[in-house]
């Protein structure tokens, strides 16, 4: 069977055909890109590789991402009511506060993803999806997790974007400095202090362990790495 033609288009010049009227995006490549706050809904990205992308207060109502690649991506507040996401890979991306209604995540791949404050398990279809290593909540992460952050970080050197390698291992090596300092995180984390150790985040289940460390005042940090506008690209804001 032959496969469609993969179409390179950066966020502005995307965002420019959806206001145009094109609605169908299936089989795009567009990484370390920026669509934050834009409107959306009813667009086609199946199959489309969207990694490391920033969809941060974006509308995607009644998207369709299915099949789509959005590893390390960020989806923070997100409308993601009646989207389809069925079989996305969506490994170390974020859905904070996002918004869950009918949304059908069949099959996707959500590994060590971060889904604090949302209504996921009521509001998605989550048959067949690899959960066991998410976070709902702060109180979810282990070391375990960070030192597979680490290793996924490792593995990126010499294989990115110059900029986006430099900004993920910036944001790595903060992390580990501050590592064991956050006296202070908010209430709702369990954080256990050793004399002779650093701090851990301790979920409640072996099995649903994601690890930040180094927070100052936030847990999240070390997926704060998601992009910046491309540079010279015409159809940017």
């Amino acid at each position: 069977m032959f496969d469609k033609k993969k179409e390179f288009l950066s966020a502005g010049r995307i965002i420019k055909l959806y206001k145009e009227g094109r609605r169908d995006f299936s089989n795009v490549v567009c990484n370390n890109d920026d669509f934050e706050r834009m409107d959306l809904h009813g667009a086609i990205f199946k199959e489309a590789n969207l990694g490391f992308c920033s969809f941060r207060d974006a509308n995607l109502q009644k998207a369709d991402l299915s099949g789509a690649n959005i590893e390390w991506t960020d989806f923070t507040r997100a409308d993601l009511r009646g989207t389809n996401m069925e079989k996305v890979r969506a490994v170390w991306s974020r859905f904070n506060e996002a918004k869950f209604e009918k949304t059908n995540m069949k099959g996707a791949d959500l590994s060590w993803s971060l889904f604090f404050n949302t209504n996921l398990y009521g509001g998605a279809d989550l048959t067949n999806a690899q959960i066991a290593t998410i976070a709902t909540d702060p109180s979810q992460i282990t070391e375990e997790g960070m030192q597979k952050l680490s290793e996924q970080l490792g593995k990126f050197q010499g294989k990115i974007d110059k900029e986006l390698e430099i900004r993920l291992q910036l944001t790595a090596n903060s992390t580990k400095e501050t590592f064991g300092k956050a006296k202070n995180v908010s209430d709702n984390v369990n954080v256990n202090y050793n004399e002779n150790s650093d701090a851990v985040y301790k979920g409640p289940s072996s099995k649903n362990t994601y690890s930040v460390k180094g927070v100052s005042t936030s847990p999240y940090n070390p997926l704060d790495v998601y992009s910046k506008k491309k540079k010279n690209d015409p159809y940017d804001k």
